[in-house]
């Protein structure tokens, strides 16, 4: 991953993912002296397992930078929708790019994608006709 960005928690549990994107999550911020935040993260054999972060979502123990390391979750696509517009100003809704393309005719002068994220955020793309 590249930059790393953490948000500390207000409420629990929180979801995060480790450098290596694998699920983590914290459950209380009541740990101990310079590891505030304890959780688990979900491992390679697919079981979660306890572990200790920093206020700064740095794993202990703390080397430079370790693959526990936690990361905002990146948001992901609870809705999508694509929008054909027309020079009449017309726009027709559709829930997939191939029932947007059904119906599209010669007339259709662009495609417009919209991915509402989980996180709230709008996402807009104009594809190719």
């Amino acid at each position: 991953m590249s930059e790393r960005k953490f948000t500390p928690p207000t409420s629990f549990p929180a979801e995060f993912v480790t450098e290596r994107k694998h699920r983590a999550r914290i459950l209380s911020d009541q740990g101990e002296g310079n590891r505030p935040f304890v959780g688990e993260y979900l491992n390679i054999g697919g079981e979660w397992a306890p572990h200790k972060w920093g206020a700064d979502g740095m794993a202990w123990p703390r080397t430079s930078t370790s693959v526990l390391d936690l990361h905002d979750p990146v948001p992901t696509v609870a809705t999508q929708r694509w929008l054909n517009i027309y020079p009449s100003g017309l726009i027709a809704s559709h829930e997939s790019r191939s029932a947007a393309d059904r119906p599209a005719g010669r007339e259709r002068i662009a495609v417009q994608r919209i991915d509402w994220l989980s996180d709230g955020t709008i996402r807009t793309e104009m594809e190719d006709v």
